[in-house]
């Protein structure tokens, strides 16, 4: 199960990889210390987990000892190789044994063995000492070290075989032991056979921490591929379509309201003016990037009159990016410098109540520039009568 969450974990870091390239700023930050931290604590606990054996950190449970004295599972182990593996739990070293062991009612067998010992008693284990052990279970190398004295009888008059005459190595069963002997495999294990099966579990449970991050940003993400595989860079120029008019879509779907005073495009961003009611003079700033809409307040100056507003759908969004080719062309300036935006017009009838207000009609209003010179065009909201300023 610790490897489930591991992978998971490792997916919540890959999630926020993502979302930190396409997204808006600040995407799935929640992910990268949650994944980070989960990823560390579980590889630890795993790690000393597995190192640990089947007695688990704290040694096996006084109940299998005592059904091993019952059943005489006992035997005298000696200690071939030492390993420091350089874990401690609480100031207590786990130790890394090889051993060969001569059970009192079975062939004698070499296995590992990883006591977790205070550290006064390690040096107990250096090569060719011998302990009492329990066998923990009846046929297999599970066992635990045991205060017993090995010089007593009977041990006294046991003589464990040279390491060689004891057959291959046994390793030691992981999972839980019974009282009676068996071992309760755990749901997942990462040592055998299996990975047929253990493998796609890693990958799923590696797929859904990572979709639970990219999912919220999924329209950037999905805006980001297709730019890359355009060949336009990591994150699309929202001047072009399909990006424009699905930010003039979320903008509107967020806002609630199908109208605005002004629309103001870039090549990353598209800012907009927008009632808090249609009709209604109080407005609020909206911004759409990188596939997010961000409710910004109050806008810092108020639209004059609510004749301002025009609705959204009454522009023909489609047409911006060829009028914004069409002035780079003809004022020989970079397209990469275009702004576009889309307001009513003034008023220039100076006899009217409203002269000198933007109530005239929609216009879309497109400016280019570099250190030598601007040039502004103007457009209807159709995208006809084309003109330049």
């Amino acid at each position: 199960m610790l490897r489930i969450i591991f992978f998971a974990a490792l997916g919540l870091l890959a999630g926020f990889g993502v979302v930190a390239l396409a997204g808006p700023r600040g995407a799935g930050i929640w992910a990268f210390p949650t994944g980070l931290t989960v990823a560390l604590l579980s590889g630890i606990i795993g790690g000393i987990s597995r190192s640990a054996g089947s007695g688990g950190l704290g040694g096996p449970d006084p109940e299998l000892i005592d059904a091993a004295r019952r059943a005489d599972r006992l035997g005298l182990a000696r200690v071939d190789v030492f390993h420091a593996s350089g874990i401690e739990v609480n100031g207590r070293p786990l130790l890394k044994l090889e051993v060969t062991v001569l059970p009192r009612s079975r062939a004698p067998f070499r296995t590992t063995a990883r006591p977790l010992v205070s550290p006064l008693l390690a040096g107990r284990y250096e090569p060719g000492s011998l302990h009492v052990v329990a066998l923990l279970t009846p046929d297999g190398a599970e066992l635990a070290f045991l205060d017993d004295d090995p010089s007593q009888p009977p041990w006294a008059r046991m003589r464990v075989p040279e390491a060689s005459g004891a057959g291959a190595p046994v390793a030691p069963r992981r999972g839980k032991v019974r009282p009676d002997g068996t071992v309760r495999r755990p749901l997942l294990s990462g040592s055998g056979g299996g990975l047929w099966w253990r493998a796609p579990l890693y990958l799923l449970a590696f797929a859904a921490g990572a979709v639970a991050v990219i999912y919220p940003y999924r329209p950037a993400v999905v805006q980001s591929v297709q730019s890359l595989r355009a060949g336009d860079g990591l994150h699309p120029n929202l001047l072009h379509e399909p990006y424009l008019s699905q930010g003039i879509q979320a903008l509107a779907d967020r806002s609630g309201s199908p109208v605005a005073s002004e629309v103001v495009v870039r090549d990353e961003r598209i800012s907009a003016e927008i009632p808090l009611v249609p009709g209604q003079k109080a407005s609020d700033d909206w911004d759409y990037a990188r596939g997010s809409v961000e409710h910004d307040g109050a806008s810092t100056i108020q639209p004059e009159r609510a004749q301002e507003q025009f609705r959204l759908d009454a522009v023909a969004w489609e047409k911006l990016e060829p009028l914004v080719e069409r002035a780079a062309r003809e004022s020989g300036l970079p397209i990469e410098s275009a702004f576009v935006s889309v307001s009513r017009d003034v008023n220039t009838d100076i006899g009217s109540e409203s002269f000198g207000h933007q109530v005239g009609a929609v216009k879309l209003f497109i400016s280019l520039s570099n250190a030598y010179g601007n040039a502004y065009f103007t457009a209807d909201a159709k995208g006809g009568s084309f003109t330049q300023r």
